[in-house]
């Protein structure tokens, strides 16, 4: 499958080309409030307000054929980017499309088995594959870092990635959970395939051996 957080930061590199010295190594794709942000005012010679301004007048950067910039704004510097639902809409088909949907885990085991369970069962919702709701957005762009990683850390975004999952429905009335189940089945299915992704596999019980007298 193709990394979407590669993929997005090469469109955004390519959008401030010739505005910016911007490498892909230079778009950050995990900061609060964003889904990507460039430290805009440490790589042009121009204003960050204009670089950003002329970079906004170009057609915009597109990711699985949709639009992918919503907004953007400056912050100390930084150019920061939200993406559109349309773009959200296209990785979870993307995600969908090229990964198997995994077993049901043990939900006990760990927090992420948990979410990883909770997001098949919302993948049973028909859904209308549309992602607008920003806090499934963030759960779904924070999941797709998984694919980033190894090892430990690979399971701490895991881990990270099935808490915002279940935080995804506290806080809302019982009539905006309904609504919002009947509309994400599709982002759950491609939530349980992210979160299955490399996943430590348990080590198998070794049955006890029974001692015999034979045994001494």
């Amino acid at each position: 499958m193709e990394n979407l957080h590669a993929l997005a930061r090469q469109a955004l590199a390519e959008q401030f080309q010739g505005l910016a010295q911007i490498g892909t190594a230079e778009v950050c794709t995990r900061l609060p409030g964003a889904d990507a942000s460039i430290p805009l005012a440490w790589h042009t010679d121009r204003p960050p307000a204009e670089a950003l301004g002329a970079a906004l007048s170009r057609p915009g950067p597109r990711l699985l054929g949709a639009p992918l910039v919503e907004r953007a704004f400056l912050q100390g510097g930084h150019a920061c980017f939200l993406f559109t639902g349309e773009a959200y809409a296209a990785m979870v088909a993307h995600i969908i499309a090229c990964m198997p949907l995994p077993p049901l885990p043990d939900p006990a085991r760990e927090p992420a088995d948990y979410a990883l369970a909770r997001a098949l069962m919302l993948a049973r919702q028909p859904g209308s594959g549309k992602l607008a709701d920003r806090r499934a957005q963030e759960a779904l762009w924070l999941a797709l870092s998984i694919l980033d990683t190894e090892g430990r850390r690979r399971e701490n975004r895991r881990q990270e990635a099935g808490e915002a999952f279940v935080r995804l429905f506290r806080g809302r009335s019982p009539a905006q959970r309904l609504a919002l189940r009947e509309e994400l089945g599709s982002f759950g299915g491609a939530m349980a395939r992210l979160l299955a992704y490399g996943r430590l596999e348990p080590p198998p019980l070794q049955p006890e051996k029974i001692t015999t007298q034979e045994d001494g």
